[in-house]
């Protein structure tokens, strides 16, 4: 799985450089990139402001379980719309399958 969330990180991080954000119809699906990425600081603030408890980066957020894991994967599922790119939605998919199955295994881990 961890090779999985490699390839998915990879992907996400590369492929966006060779599209162009069409926004036309999609504006309430641009909202949805400073909402995750909302959700996903204020885990990292409840992590540092909490004395750096490793249990917080898998503790569910605003009722979003794994929030550090999913507030990612719908981050750039949402751009994968945006940019009408299926290799970007199949990189989401690969990053999501890798990175939500390890983070719930650490998540089982420092319980």
């Amino acid at each position: 799985m961890q090779i999985m969330e490699r390839i998915g990180q990879a992907g996400v991080f590369i492929i966006p450089f060779f599209y162009k954000i069409e926004l036309q119809g999609k504006i309430g699906l641009f909202a949805v990139a400073p909402i995750t990425l909302t959700i996903y600081y204020a885990g990292w603030w409840r992590y540092v402001r909490h004395g750096r408890a490793y249990k917080l980066l898998f503790s569910p957020l605003f009722g979003i379980p794994l929030p550090m894991a999913i507030s990612p994967v719908v981050y750039f599922g949402a751009w994968s719309f945006l940019f009408n790119s299926w290799p970007l939605a199949t990189a989401t998919l690969i990053l999501a399958i890798g990175h939500i199955s390890v983070s719930n295994k650490e998540r089982k881990r420092s319980s």
